[in-house]
């Protein structure tokens, strides 16, 4: 066997035998695999610029055309390079080098003692804890990127969907759905790279409580409005001492009320309009057509007179009703027993006849004692009471409860499941990277 084929052209970067693979040769006859040579050139012209002269002719020696070559790096060639361990193991599952001792192979996790691989290379603490925390702080940068972005979109959705209850005077929808898919898509922009399952999460419970701020601020400028108006109306029916006590439409709107209530505790089986109850009317045309045409015709036979006195007879039985319920009322709380006609209760009482016959007549006799001023004052009174009332938290509660039943909530409960899943499924696989989001 010839020197060429016995000679051991052993690489002074890993060690290794390079015969027979590129390689290139020194001045001083060290070998270097070609991609362990690059790797040392590379380091070294990034440290200083170099001239690399053009190689000579290849010798006896170069099998492929590097050994020999003036590479212009002289002996800083292999400067920055670790000399090779003699004692280095070498990997036989990959070939990497390994120190003497070693257990496990750091590049494929090879166990030289065992043979087997171990499939990972194990990390130490120091490492695994950086890692989990940059992996932390970056969860949870877009976790808050995905609320703010969700918000954005929850505000804007609840704002519309106000908007459109009030304005149509009626709730769409797909209006519930829009505010879905707009705090998914702001998750989502929020996110960027990080939108996923969670972040569909984030937007779907931005989108519910965006619904139901939407929903609460449609409510409450419904009622507002309502109560505005009521507040107009009792105003408008403040009292002049010096004119009398009701217009002709107001007697005529009193008398088929009470004529009403009388009848249909008496039994009377009622034609009311469709939808209507005593309770639920608050317009003459609410009423039963009997009613209204036997009251309306009455009135119009009545001289000035007759309709004069009626109007007072009307106004002293409504407000004798007032005081005896402001009576029975003091009575109860001082602990009396009062005797009820009939199955009547407090709760129940209405008209002037309801009440106790003893406070009856006590009620009475106050208002006839009163001057025509004293008695428009009382009446207005009870309506300054009743704005303050309309005005209060608790009215407004009531109302926005009454205005909210449930019909409205299976209505909205149907909305809310589509709204959410809006919010998750766009929150969660917006495309990031076709859209640029």
């Amino acid at each position: 066997m010839s020197d060429a084929q016995t000679k051991v052209r052993e690489c002074q970067a890993c060690g290794k035998d390079c015969t027979g693979q590129p390689r290139i040769k020194d001045k001083k006859g060290r070998y270097l695999h070609k991609a362990c040579y690059e790797k040392a050139r590379a380091k070294a012209l990034a440290r200083k610029p170099v001239e690399v002269a053009a190689p000579p002719p290849p010798d006896n020696d170069d099998l492929y055309g590097l050994e020999g070559a003036d590479l212009g790096l002289g002996d800083d060639m292999l400067a920055d390079i670790p000399a090779h361990d003699a004692n280095a193991a070498t990997c036989p599952n990959c070939g990497s080098a390994a120190q003497a001792g070693a257990v496990l192979c750091t590049v494929c996790g090879h166990n030289f003692q065992t043979g087997k691989s171990a499939g990972r290379v194990k990390v130490s603490k120091e490492t695994a804890l950086g890692n989990a925390t940059k992996t932390t702080a970056t969860t949870s940068a877009a976790w808050l990127l995905a609320l703010i972005g969700a918000s954005i979109g929850g505000f804007v959705g609840a704002v519309g969907w106000a908007l459109v209850t009030v304005l149509l005077n009626r709730e769409i929808g797909y209006v519930a759905v829009g505010v879905g898919f707009l705090c998914g898509l702001g998750a989502a922009v929020g996110a960027q790279s990080k939108a996923g399952w969670v972040t569909g999460i984030v937007a779907s419970g931005v989108a519910i409580l965006a619904l139901i701020v939407g929903k609460v601020a449609a409510v409450q400028i419904v009622v507002e409005d309502a109560v505005s108006e009521a507040r107009q109306s009792v105003q408008a029916q403040m009292i002049n001492p010096d004119q009398p006590w009701f217009t002709d439409d107001e007697a005529i709107y009193e008398m088929v009320s009470d004529e009403s209530l009388r009848r249909q505790r008496k039994g009377e089986r009622l034609r009311w309009p469709l939808g209507q109850s005593w309770e639920d009317a608050y317009e003459l045309e609410h009423y039963p057509t009997e009613i209204r045409n036997n009251v309306t015709d009455r009135w119009k036979r009545m001289s000035e007179a007759e309709r004069s006195a009626k109007k007072d007879e009307m106004m002293r039985e409504e407000m004798a009703a007032r005081i005896a319920s402001e009576i029975a009322y003091e009575r109860a709380e001082a602990g009396q027993q009062l005797t009820w006609p009939g199955n009547m209760t407090f709760e129940q009482a209405i008209l002037v006849e309801d009440y106790p016959p003893e406070i009856v007549k006590e009620a009475q006799a106050r208002w006839d004692g009163m001057t025509r001023p004293e008695q428009a004052q009382y009446v207005n009174e009870g309506f300054e009471k009743f704005a303050e009332l309309l005005s209060s938290p608790e009215f407004a509660a009531a109302a926005m409860s009454a205005e909210y039943d449930g019909v409205d909530l299976a209505f909205d409960a149907l909305w809310v499941l589509l709204a959410v899943g809006a919010a998750f499924t766009t929150g969660a696989n917006v495309a990031r990277t076709d859209t640029g989001l």
